[in-house]
């Protein structure tokens, strides 16, 4: 018989050992790590997201810009379909379109076609060379319409109202027969008159007479150019003048703005060929632009400059150089507007 041996009382549980301790924390340093990398590539992935689409909407809205005033170019109402234009203006008559060619040297870097009246050169960001492109375009915008008719042997009219007009002001008298376009000299509110004379005007008598219902409209001009704003982010500026110091910083961001001009070479009222401003052969021939506009990010979004850049952007078939160091993440818009009251 054997003897009773009772069983040995459980081991209660005392405790983790060190080596039991280090392996759990271990693999908490694991997960803990591996959380904060996901967090912090969701993050990063947001924010170039989120960089991306503010690119989007400002090339967008750049370019529909533009496009509205380039549509417009030469505008100067229903007059614009072979009826008789007459510019009594003392200077120089302003030209529907003109573009601003950077890429040639020496005295090429100007305003083409030539004119009397050329503009300074475009504030430009620092660097080499110029190497944006800038484009100006006028045209004409309705104010308000005859109640009585407008003598073409006067040197005077009378409109409903003088609000909103000035002296010196740029002033088209339109039809669907002719348009005239002269420069305020003076106005009389007593009798809400509008004087056209000499010395602003080459020729005090109008030449045309407008009836009841014609338009008075108004002279604008929109330029476009690139320059850097005054934090140093490369903007697209608006300008209602050849002026700098009336430019309105209009789209953040824009580095680079590149035009070509569409020509009709074979009169079918279709652009054949696009040139650059310097090239072109005969500008009332032109029916078309193509607009380039290289725009960048906020923010820089990389963390190397090897990210999301190339070392060279082709911008309408200008070589724009990126900076080496630059971590700015870079979309191109493009777009070809017709002028739609091209001759």
């Amino acid at each position: 018989m054997k003897p009773y041996c009772p069983s040995p009382a459980p081991v209660r549980q005392q405790g983790l050992s060190l080596i039991e301790l280090m392996v759990a924390l271990t693999v908490s340093l694991i997960i803990l790590v591996s959380l904060v990398a996901v967090l912090s590539n969701a993050q990063k992935t947001t924010r170039i997201q989120s960089g991306l689409q503010d690119i989007q909407e400002r090339g967008r809205s750049g370019l529909a810009i533009m496009v509205r005033d380039i549509r417009n170019a030469g505008f100067a109402g229903c007059s614009n379909k072979g009826a008789t234009f007459t510019s009594h203006l003392a200077q120089a008559e302003p030209l529907t379109i003109r573009g601003f060619e950077h890429s040639t040297t020496g005295s090429g870097i100007r305003w083409y076609p030539d004119w009397d009246r050329d503009p300074p050169l475009p504030n430009q960001p620092p660097g080499p060379d110029l190497e944006s492109d800038a484009l100006v375009v006028t045209y004409a915008q309705r104010m308000l319409q005859l109640s009585d008719e407008a003598s073409g042997a006067e040197t005077s009219f009378a409109v409903p109202d003088l609000a909103g007009i000035k002296d010196k002001d740029l002033l088209y008298l339109s039809s669907c027969r002719s348009a005239d376009l002269f420069q305020v000299s003076r106005k009389l509110a007593a009798t809400k008159e509008i004087f056209h004379e000499i010395p602003d005007n080459r020729t005090e008598l109008l030449g045309n007479t407008y009836n009841p219902g014609d338009w008075v409209m108004r002279h604008l001009t929109a330029r476009y150019h690139v320059a850097n704003n005054t934090d140093g982010t490369p903007t697209l500026f608006w300008s209602p003048s050849y002026d700098d110091s009336d430019s309105v910083p209009l789209v953040r961001g824009v580095e680079n703005m590149q035009l070509l001009y569409g020509e009709d070479e074979t009169g079918d009222n279709m652009a054949d060929v696009y040139r650059q401003a310097d090239d072109v052969v005969s500008w009332p021939d032109v029916l078309s632009v193509r607009i380039g506009l290289l725009v960048r990010s906020e923010q820089e979004l990389g963390s190397s400059p090897a990210d999301f850049n190339r070392n060279a952007v082709d911008v309408l078939d200008h070589h724009y150089t990126v900076g080496a160091n630059s971590r700015f993440r870079r979309r191109l818009y493009t777009t070809t507007v017709k002028i739609r009251n091209a001759l």
